[in-house]
């Protein structure tokens, strides 16, 4: 079976040190490309790959893409880096001024996450996931004052929260 050449894929990568992310250049054979403005690492990966597959069924190659993200895992990464890995991006502060950021979730309801710290200086992030506002309103929620479930973390890497977002969609689905 004869190789085809399916030229020549240039990445130019600039990295921003004040949220220590990459704007990211992709091209094809000298054309004019995309440019991709505050990703990770493992975003650069995916659209890199993303670029290959566009142009290899252009050529007509057919890709073994058994190791590939899902569409779902695809789109569960890309929700994922909606959620700011530093507390100090969230999107809004509690009464305390705590960093807080807000989610929407499926079936009206919605995610909470809480940069909290105790009396002895321990910080830890409290994740919750709340009721629709029909089912707060109904009352169905009303001893947890609209949590239906809550769990934590001791970081936001990555993989903590693509778990924690897979965990509060599990919870965001149940009991519909």
């Amino acid at each position: 079976m004869e190789k085809k050449n399916l030229g020549v894929f240039e990445v130019d990568v600039e990295y921003c040190p004040e949220d220590k992310k990459l704007d990211v250049y992709i091209s094809h054979e000298g054309n004019s490309g995309s440019h991709y403005e505050h990703v990770d690492a493992n975003k650069v990966g995916k659209l890199v790959a993303d670029e290959i597959e566009s142009i290899a069924e252009a050529y007509d190659c057919e890709l073994d893409t058994s190791n590939s993200l899902s569409k779902e895992k695809a789109l569960l990464a890309l929700l994922t880096e909606t959620i700011p890995e530093d507390p100090n991006e969230f999107n809004s502060e509690t009464g305390y001024g705590e960093p807080q950021h807000w989610m929407t979730l499926p079936h009206g309801r919605s995610l909470e996450i809480v940069y909290e710290e105790t009396g002895d200086d321990n910080r830890y992030y409290s994740w919750r996931v709340y009721c629709s506002e029909k089912e707060f309103d109904n009352d169905d929620f009303h001893g947890t004052m609209g949590v239906i479930d809550q769990t934590s973390s001791d970081d936001m890497k990555f993989e903590t929260r693509v778990k924690k977002l897979i965990w509060a969609i599990d919870v965001a689905s149940l009991n519909v």
